[in-house]
Parts: C-alpha cells; structure tokens; sequence
C-alpha cells in the first residue's frame, strides 16, 4: 500500500487532538501531513500507539482529556481517505463535535490552550518579567477582571497596574478565533485597560490567520516575552520584550514593508485606538511612518511629472537673460509654448516674459540665489545683487532670502560682506518684514507659480515672514 499519500477519513467525530505539550488543537489534516502512506503507518500511527504504552500522553481528546491514537478505516474499503483520531479505550461516553455549536468547539479551543505546558511557561515568564520592574504592581494570574457594572468579566492570563494604570496580558494562541480576539479587545477598551497580546512565536513566516489579526491591528507590533528577555527585565529592572515590526519603505514609486525585530521595554511602548475603535499598544508607529512614505512617493511621482516643466522654465529664463535669444521672434518660440503648458496647470504667465505685471523679478531673484551669482545683472556676487534688490526691488526679499537658506549661500554672503553691511541691511528688512511693511511684503498673486517653480521653499513661501523669522535680538 505505499506510494501514494494518505488522507483524512470524510466523517469525523474527532477532527481535532489537544497537544498537551503545546496546548494547541491539532488538525488530523497536520497531524497526518502529506507524508506517503507507509510513513505514516510507521512514524505516526505505530509511533503514537508506542507512546502510549510507554505512559508518554502527549495527544488527547480536546472534549474529555483521554488519550487518542490513529485509527483505521477497513483496508478492504479501496479507499486512501482513511485515517481519523479514536479514543484510545473505547469505554468512553465522549462524543467529540458531534452536537456541538461554533460557540462550544471555540471555548473548548481556547480553554484547552490555557491548559497547555508552553501557556504556563509564558504565563510564568510573563510574571517574572513583571516582578522585576518596580512600575508594577498588583500583579495576578488569572484572576478575574469584572467590569464596572458588574455585569460582565473576563479572566486575562496576566494583569497588573503600571503607574496607576491597569494592563492585562494575554497570550496569542494559534487556536484563538477572532470573534474571542475582538471581544476582549472591546471589553478592556469600554473599561479603559490597555491590552497586550502577546505571541509564542514573532516569526512572521510562521504567522497564522488570528496571528495577523492581531499583529496588523496592532499597528503592525508583535510582541513576546522569552528567556532572554526575562533575564534583561531583571538585570535593568524594567520589563524588556522582544518586539517585530514593519517599516514602510519607499523604493523607487513604490512602498515596501521590511521586517525589524530588536528588543524593547515597556515603558517604550505608546498605547492608543485607531481609527477605527481597535487597542493598540505599539513601539514603531507603522500608520505614521505609511503616511510620510506615501507622501514622499506622492512627491516623487509629482516631482517626475512637474520637473521637465520646470527645467523649461529655468532654461528658457536663463538664455532670456543671458541675450541667447536673439530676436523676439526666437523668444517667442520658446515663450509661448510654455504659456500654453502652465495654463494647462493653472497658472496664468503675461504674453511677453518681462512685462511689468508678471513674475520677471521674483524669478530673477530666485535663479540667482539657486545658481550662486547674478543670472541677469552684472552684479559681482550675491551680497551686491542683495543691495540692489533692497534698493530696487524689496518685494522679492523674501522669496530671495529663503532661495538663500534653501541653496546654502550662507558663507557666501558672510564672504562678500567683510564689513557686514549686508548683515545690517537684512536686520533692517527682516525688521520691516515683521512690522507689515507692504513695501518689504512679496505679491502673493505669484504664490502658486513660485511654489510649483520652487517646491524646496513652498512651505515657507506662502507664510507671513513675521511667523517664519527668528525674533528680533534685543541690542545691548
């Protein structure tokens, strides 16, 4: 009979064995595998049959807690769908499901894991890490939390008060179906206790459907309490926990999540509920750092579409001033296609690029900050370009100013003003600035275009230069 795989018999009474080791439910589907028929033969039905004669009770009915073997169906039934859990003695009045509800089988799951040898090790491993932290207090296994009318309860695995603030503990069993899980997430919500869940194992490979469940309401945070993680709790006395966590990354347009683990304490932890009513208790903000990830690509996309546009303008603004245009008809080739491209963004530019109504100036005074030199006057360096723009042109000292900051010609001004006479003129514009001088003011009928033209200085740009210049030094 070897050479193919064995399978499930259909009907069932006892789809399920409680690994008393784990305190997990075994499927007959896992126990069995997709092992050839003679290996199971061997290596389970034998093998868990020898473990029973040698008192080694590992595998029992969920229901009644007797020991179960593999049986048989008949080889005479031609069938490869063969194999199901038997009680071990058959004077047992044990039905396994058969009568049984959703609602029974799901108790009967999540009680039995409590029952397991790994749920006390996390429970003790949970305790100790608790009593090495002097934060907490009123530390109880077990024990009941009754809700503040009385009417309801449930019995946390751990629960405790951290500087004043009551949190319970619960392992993550891979046998916890959800509805358990949203329900005690909404009782110790309604009773403002902060809830920890904590996993056995924070592989995310080995992650099971309610392991997720857990772990992306969570803020996408799992996590568990191991032996080292117990003895850094009591050599630092403060209760350290093994943490895994996604972080959005941008590559390229797109965002990648990547796994990270390092070890974290409790006090390092932020505690709140999401949008959506769900408890979170986190140490890597994932929803805060998704945001700012999306942002930047929204940017990036933004910044592949709008460059090209920009770098005409700069290019087509460059030769005006450098005379590389010759005619008016050769500035006109260049102008008017990009009057057509800018109101298809709404914004409006003159028909001719240096009339008086138009941006002329404040781009002027952009470019030159931004290449470093006077890109349409014969202005030596930046500093005398200033003067001249403080002289003449005063509504774009502020757009000139942030191009400044924003390109780094901070030592380049300090160079070319040994006298600091520009430093003097900059505290008297910033002064008048402050004070709502309109002479000193930008039109903000340029605002949109400059902050397309612009991005690096946006933000700044369209904000009243008194809320963005430092105060004014007291002179001693």
């Amino acid at each position: 009979m070897t050479g193919f795989t064995a399978f499930a018999a259909k009907e069932q009474s006892y789809p399920h064995v409680l690994d008393r080791e784990t305190g997990a439910w075994v499927s007959l589907e896992s126990f069995l595998g997709r092992g050839d028929y003679g290996d199971v033969i061997a290596d389970k039905r034998v093998a868990l049959k020898m473990a029973l004669h040698d008192g080694r009770l590992r595998y029992v009915c969920p229901w009644c807690g007797n020991a179960m073997f593999l049986a048989s169906l008949r080889l005479q039934d031609k069938t490869i769908e063969r194999f199901y859990f038997k009680h071990q003695f058959e004077n047992t009045a044990c039905s396994g499901i058969v009568g049984k509800g959703d609602e029974a089988i799901c108790a009967q799951q999540f009680m039995g894991a409590k029952e397991g040898e790994e749920h006390k090790r996390f429970k003790a491993r949970v305790l100790e890490s608790l009593n090495a932290d002097r934060d907490f207090s009123d530390t109880a296994l077990e024990k009941r939390h009754v809700s503040a009318d009385r009417k309801r309860w449930r019995q946390p695995d751990v629960q405790s008060t951290w500087k004043g603030q009551q949190v319970v503990f619960e392992a993550q069993m891979s046998t916890t179906f959800l509805h358990v899980i949203t329900q005690r997430m909404s009782f110790y919500a309604h009773e403002g206790v902060r809830l920890l869940w904590l996993f056995r194992d924070l592989n995310p490979n080995h992650f099971r459907l309610t392991e997720d469940d857990i772990f992306y309401s969570n803020n996408r945070n799992g996590f568990r309490v191991t032996d080292e993680t117990v003895g850094l709790s009591r050599a630092t006395g403060r209760f350290a926990l093994e943490c895994v966590w996604l972080v959005p990354t941008v590559v390229g347009e797109r965002i990648e999540d990547q796994w990270q683990t390092q070890t974290v304490f409790f006090d390092e932890l932020r505690h709140d509920t999401s949008q959506h009513g769900v408890p979170r208790s986190f140490y890597f903000d994932y929803d805060k750092a998704k945001a700012e990830a999306e942002s930047a690509v929204r940017r990036q996309k933004q910044e592949r579409r709008d460059r090209p546009l920009r770098d005409a303008m700069e290019s087509f603004c460059l030769d005006l001033w450098a005379h590389r245009l010759p005619t008016p008809e050769a500035v006109h080739e260049r102008w008017d296609p990009l009057v057509v491209e800018f109101a298809r963004r709404g914004f409006a530019l003159p028909d001719a690029p240096l009339a008086e109504e138009g941006p002329n100036n404040y781009l002027q005074a952009a470019y030159s900050a931004k290449h470093g030199r006077s890109v349409w006057s014969r202005h030596e360096d930046l500093v005398k370009l200033g003067f001249h723009i403080f002289d003449v042109r005063k509504k774009t000292l502020w757009i000139y100013r942030l191009m400044l900051e924003a390109y780094g010609r901070h030592e380049h001004m300090k160079t070319h003003d040994p006298n600091r006479k520009w430093a003097g003129k900059a505290v008297e514009y910033k002064g008048f600035m402050r004070n709502n001088n309109a002479a000193y003011l930008p039109s903000r009928a340029f605002d949109p275009l400059l902050c397309f033209l612009f991005p690096e200085v946006a933000d700044t740009l369209v904000k009243h230069p008194r809320d963005v210049l430092p105060p004014e030094r007291t002179r001693v």
